[in-house]
């Protein structure tokens, strides 16, 4: 996991995110706390459009919107992560080469 350790980070930390925000949701009285879900239409962009379109409203069930967003979400967080890994793994290869360390 050395080699990988930024998508797995990124994951994680989405995973969290989903994770506290449903248990926020659950534990809250308020009826309109459901909504706190569309947080993740800019966390999650662009992927988030294919989970809120159309926008939702108040009379849609917020709550069913959490494992798409955990799912599609994570992946596209995993995505970003491998291609922030390989940038990083390409100036630390190239920051070697010039003192050849390789």
């Amino acid at each position: 996991m050395k080699r990988f350790w930024i998508p797995l980070v990124l994951v994680l930390i989405h995973a969290a995110l989903v994770a506290v925000m449903g248990a926020a949701i659950a534990s809250s009285s308020d009826g309109e706390a459901e909504m706190g879900w569309c947080l993740f239409f800019f966390i999650d962009f662009p992927v988030s459009l294919c989970i809120f379109a159309p926008p939702p409203t108040f009379s849609s069930t917020l709550s069913s919107f959490a494992v798409p967003i955990l799912f599609l979400g994570t992946i596209q967080w995993g995505i970003i992560g491998i291609v922030l890994q390989t940038i990083v793994n390409w100036f630390h290869r190239g920051k070697g080469a010039e003192h050849g360390d390789q």
